[in-house]
């Protein structure tokens, strides 16, 4: 069964990349919200010696504070969505891990709903910044903003949900095979 230990090896692979991009986006909600703030309530910006933080990325010294308001919203909306499908894939894959094998009836319930929540949460998120942006144009001269691409999310969570309907056919073929023994 040397393609089992295969998908083991690469569930082991995904689970410690699931908890290095969980703990990134924790990070990058972290410093998303607080460049919020510092926004918001007009606090100067960060600086090291003589130069601020500001300085070092040129490409937000162009920026209107529009955008800026709207690409620190997308990252904290963006942020948001990883942490939640990263912990319910740490959560599907240490399932996966514990029972040995892709194939059983749960773990193909939980690929599911990691599935139906990378379709659904990028698309609501979408929808979210719509709306935001829609808020911000109105009362911010010189606003423009970019989509979080949730097509491309969102087409992600659609290869979940084929998987998950594969791992649960391959849960009914093993399941069939243990009661003709």
């Amino acid at each position: 069964m040397k393609s089992l230990s295969t998908v083991q090896s690469l569930a082991k692979a995904a689970k410690i990349i699931s908890t290095i991009l969980f703990v990134c986006a924790i990070v990058g909600l972290c410093l998303s919200a607080a460049g919020l703030m510092s926004l918001l309530f007009g606090f100067e910006a960060f600086k090291i010696g003589d130069t601020t933080i500001e300085g070092l990325i040129p490409e937000t010294a162009s920026m209107s504070d529009g955008n800026l308001y709207a690409l620190v919203s997308q990252g904290i909306v963006a942020c948001i969505i990883v942490i939640v499908l990263t912990a319910f894939a740490k959560h599907y894959l240490k399932r996966e891990l514990a029972d040995g094998t892709p194939f059983t009836f749960g773990g193909a319930k939980e690929l599911l709903r990691l599935g139906i929540l990378g379709t659904v949460l990028p698309l609501a998120a979408d929808m979210v910044m719509t709306l935001l942006s829609t808020i911000l144009e109105k009362n911010l001269p010189g606003f423009s903003a970019e989509g979080i691409h949730a097509p491309a999310w969102a087409a992600v969570g659609v290869a979940l949900i084929v998987m998950s309907c594969l791992c649960k056919y391959g849960a009914e073929l093993r399941s069939a095979q243990a009661q003709a023994e």
